[in-house]
């Protein structure tokens, strides 16, 4: 073989040869340190296209990876606003100085359902600073509150059912005065009085019984004569007693909120990653109409 053509078949080889990321990145810090493209190809052996188009190819490559590093910050500052939002709104919610704690057990279940995965996000963020372990017993009252409404509301509506009472405003008053329990840890005291209005008897605002002129009426008298003997029957429910003593979780919500408050006030939820965190191995990836062609 000649020495051009064994020269040819040398150069070919060379351009041909595959070139490892690493030296791809050395011939790019070499180019932009003020190589000439002629001389990275002369040492490397190899033809100057090909170092041109690798040192091209890795610059585009880290500037992207600027771009998409910059873009996970943004993400990531995005997705803490996302759950500091959540904690806001809780905090809100268990705010002893504005609701009572009967309206804070009451909401909350609908605050973490509308909250969604972002809750989820704020528990697992959370994970190790006594948040978590607050909130879940918090979550445990308020589901306990709601099975005792749900048990006492049963039990009002079939003892309204056997009397003359309007159903819906006797039942509404009842559970009302017997749901507040959890605030007062023990049955309030009777507040609403009787009156007549617009033809109705009424309690406070509800209608106890239509069609009543005046308190004198016999009807209105026994209306609240059968009232009394359905309280009488209902408050001494032994779901009563049960949801009195839900009065020992206001400090639950207190130790939340004050958690949420420290929380909210550094503006940082930790060290931990949940699913949805921008950059992490659990974020959902979306896939593409080309990488699903691929697949296939």
């Amino acid at each position: 073989m000649s020495t051009n053509t064994h020269q040819t078949a040398k150069s070919k080889y060379a351009t041909r040869r595959r070139v490892s990321p690493s030296e791809e990145a050395q011939w790019l810090q070499a180019a932009a340190a003020g190589d000439p493209v002629a001389a990275i190809a002369k040492r490397a052996s190899v033809d100057v296209r090909t170092v041109r188009q690798h040192v091209d190819r890795a610059r585009i490559e880290k500037e992207l990876a600027g771009v998409r590093l910059s873009m996970v910050h943004v993400a990531a500052d995005l997705h803490q606003q996302d759950m500091l939002g959540v904690a806001a709104a809780l905090e809100t919610v268990l705010d002893g100085s504005l609701h009572s704690l009967q309206f804070s057990l009451g909401q909350t279940p609908g605050e973490i359902r509308s909250a969604g995965k972002r809750y989820v996000a704020l528990v697992r963020h959370t994970k190790g600073s006594g948040l978590p372990h607050a909130l879940a017993l918090w979550e445990a009252a308020t589901k306990r509150y709601a099975a005792l409404i749900k048990e006492m509301s049963d039990h009002v509506e079939v003892e309204v059912a056997a009397t003359d009472l309007d159903p819906e405003g006797a039942v509404n008053e009842m559970l009302g005065r017997l749901a507040q329990c959890a605030s007062y840890g023990t049955l309030p005291p009777e507040e609403l009085a009787w009156n007549v209005q617009g033809g109705d008897l009424r309690k406070g605002a509800y209608r106890i019984l239509a069609g009543i002129t005046s308190p004198d009426d016999p009807r209105a008298v026994d209306a609240q004569r059968q009232y009394a003997e359905v309280w009488a029957m209902v408050s001494t429910d032994p779901a009563v007693d049960d949801l009195c003593k839900l009065q020992a979780a206001g400090q639950t919500r207190d130790r939340v909120r004050d958690l949420l408050e420290d929380l909210r006030l550094r503006r940082y939820l930790g060290h931990a990653v949940c699913r949805w965190c921008p950059g992490s191995p659990g974020a959902p990836r979306r896939t593409t109409a080309a990488a699903s062609s691929r697949a296939r």
